[in-house]
């Protein structure tokens, strides 16, 4: 009842049946990120937000008065990880210079307050934020379980909405 994603221009603008179009997320990638399709974009980075609206606006002009589109397709076949913790992970693997990990840095900092309070609560030894900041070493993850789907949460979230912002200013 639709033209299939992916199919060619010159097929869906013969203004006969509904289609999709597609467009995709640029910039940063998560460092410690992996899956089938390639690194998971940082949601957190400047040039995500910025690569993300230019790439919606850009659709709107070829797509968005068009009675025919119904809809928009962002970032095909995304690896989200394997659970709800994997987004936790590539985080805290990643480099202190990442700026999804600077985000979890505030979150956790928020929470725990200090770094001892983080280290009793996930039985690590960080000497220091900056210490916590520049491991790419992961923690038990059964002691640091809730922190990691909380990370996983935050980076999900701020995809979502960074998107759904992009969107809802070009639509």
């Amino acid at each position: 009842n639709t033209i299939a994603n992916w199919s060619q221009a010159d097929v869906y603008r013969l203004d006969r049946t509904p289609y999709t179009a597609t467009f995709s997320t640029k910039g940063r990638v998560i460092e410690g990120s992996e899956g089938w399709w390639g690194k998971f974009r940082d949601p957190f980075s400047p040039e995500f937000e910025k690569n993300i609206r230019e790439a919606a606006a850009a659709e709107a002009t070829r797509t968005g008065t068009d009675p025919w589109c119904i809809g928009w397709f962002v970032d095909n076949e995304l690896s989200w990880g394997r659970d709800d913790l994997a987004h936790g992970r590539w985080i805290l693997k990643s480099p202190a210079a990442q700026p999804a990990k600077q985000a979890a840095l505030k979150s956790l900092q928020a929470k725990y307050g200090t770094i001892a309070a983080l280290n009793a609560a996930w039985g690590t030894a960080h000497a220091s934020w900056e210490a916590f900041m520049a491991a790419t070493t992961l923690p038990d993850e059964k002691k640091a379980a809730e922190d990691l789907k909380a990370i996983h949460r935050l980076s999900v979230g701020k995809y979502y909405r960074t998107v759904a912002e992009a969107i809802k200013a070009a639509a």
